[in-house]
């Protein structure tokens, strides 16, 4: 028999290591469903074009005009939010810190970020585009945060019955 090439003593730090991971692995979920369920919204929005072929490539194409700096400030305070929010002490757990990350991410990048595609508006989409506009994307922002908890609490499950 041989001996195994980690120690056990080091099983707490792997622990805390798949911790991260499984953090890491719902934040991109959360992420990607914000950016495209969000985007196949505006595209219902927009009446749907039909010149475009089918409706995964008329979402993604809506997708793409969404500026890169959105998407990303988007998910840095997506991702900020969910280490700093757990560490204060909030009520509740996994699913209502996911919620409140990403409904705060949503904002701040819907009051801050002009969306060149949503069309006749101005500035930020949150002040000039209205609140039929806006709310499904909010919405969809509280929505990426419970998509993170489910994601996270099924890596966890499956990280524990790994180790």
């Amino acid at each position: 028999m041989t001996a195994p090439f980690t120690r056990p003593a080091r099983g707490a730090t792997l622990s805390g290591l798949a911790t991260h991971k499984c953090t890491l692995i719902g934040w991109m979920i959360g992420w990607a469903s914000f950016t495209y369920v969000s985007a196949a919204v505006r595209w219902l929005q927009t009446g749907a074009e039909t010149e475009v072929r089918g409706i995964p490539m008329a979402v993604f194409t809506v997708a793409d005009k969404v500026p890169p700096y959105a998407k990303i400030a988007f998910g840095a305070l997506f991702l900020l939010l969910l280490y700093v929010l757990p560490r204060l002490s909030l009520p509740g757990g996994r699913a209502p810190t996911g919620m409140v990350a990403g409904l705060v991410a949503a904002v701040a990048v819907l009051c801050a970020a002009p969306f060149d595609y949503f069309a006749a508006t101005s500035g930020s989409l949150l002040w000039n585009a209205g609140a039929v506009a806006t709310a499904p994307h909010l919405l969809l922002g509280a929505g990426a945060g419970l998509v993170w908890a489910a994601a996270r609490a099924r890596c966890e499950r499956k990280t524990e019955a790994d180790q």
